[in-house]
């Protein structure tokens, strides 16, 4: 399962974290109207086109998140950062072939279903068992400057969900991060069928999909989910769960004690 925003060019692969563009937006407009501008990352500006699949970098305020473009310089994924890149995004021929003004918004996210391609799984790490969550994308178009220049670039970020008003900082890489041992806080559990990160209580964790079929060879392709995705013998502290949803058969292991925290994921590594 895969979740994604749909904001200022990003691809539309789900509706926007309302909590998430609802904080982002606010504070873009108290910055606004209180006539503070906001405040630029130190350092270089990383022109559009020379940034690299992995490049993090930190935008500490809404107007930054939201804007259409970003040139703010890179930081050590291993400091704190709010923004990653994984994939360079690719404009429609028809809209990239405009010029030499650089069309309005309207324009560049038009088709922004096709902007960025679909490899945020393959960048986090991801194998057919494990579900993301928590995570969108944004994407960045060049400058009107860059754009006059020729520059079509469009960088495809990642940026963790947070409460609203929050702007979210990681510390560390999100390239691989499924195969990590921290990797709780992207992956998908559930609470009286509220979907969550696993760094939250929860009461089920998602272990891919099963075939559609007779409801015990569905349970027992779930007991084989789980026993793969927890690398362990025998089920410890789950029972297989699952749900029909979307015309698929899910397969959550069901917590046997109560709310728990962290990931039920086996044979991680530690960073």
């Amino acid at each position: 399962m895969e979740r994604v925003t749909a904001h200022r060019g990003t691809p539309a692969r789900a509706a926007v974290p309302l909590a998430l563009l609802t904080g982002l937006l606010t504070g873009l407009l108290t910055t606004l109207l209180t006539g503070c501008g906001a405040a630029t990352s130190a350092g270089a500006e990383l022109p559009t086109g020379s940034v690299a699949v992995g490049t993090c970098k930190l935008k500490t305020t809404a107007e930054e998140v939201v804007a259409l473009s970003d040139t703010s310089p890179a930081v050590a994924c291993s400091s704190p950062h709010t923004f990653q890149a994984y994939a360079l995004g690719r404009l429609d021929p028809a809209v990239a072939a405009l010029g030499p003004e650089r069309p309005v918004s309207e324009i560049l996210t038009a088709r922004n279903a096709d902007v960025c391609p679909l490899t945020v799984r393959d960048f986090l790490g991801a194998d057919p068992l494990d579900s993301q969550w928590g995570l969108s994308v944004f994407a960045k178009y060049p400058t009107r400057a860059e754009w006059r220049r020729g520059e079509r670039t469009v960088v495809c970020d990642l940026v963790a969900d947070a409460p609203v008003g929050v702007v979210p900082t990681l510390g560390v890489s999100l390239e691989g991060v499924l195969r990590h041992d921290d990797s709780a806080r992207f992956r998908l559990c559930s609470r009286d069928e509220r979907l969550l990160t696993c760094d939250q209580p929860h009461t089920a964790e998602r272990a891919g999909d099963v075939p559609v079929g007779a409801t015990a060879g569905e349970e027992a392709a779930c007991t084989a989910n789980g026993l793969a995705y927890t690398r362990s013998a025998a089920p410890q502290g789950w029972r297989p769960t699952v749900v029909h949803r979307d015309g698929a058969a899910q397969c959550w292991l069901t917590a046997l004690e109560g709310p728990r925290t962290g990931t039920l994921r086996g044979g991680l590594v530690a960073r």
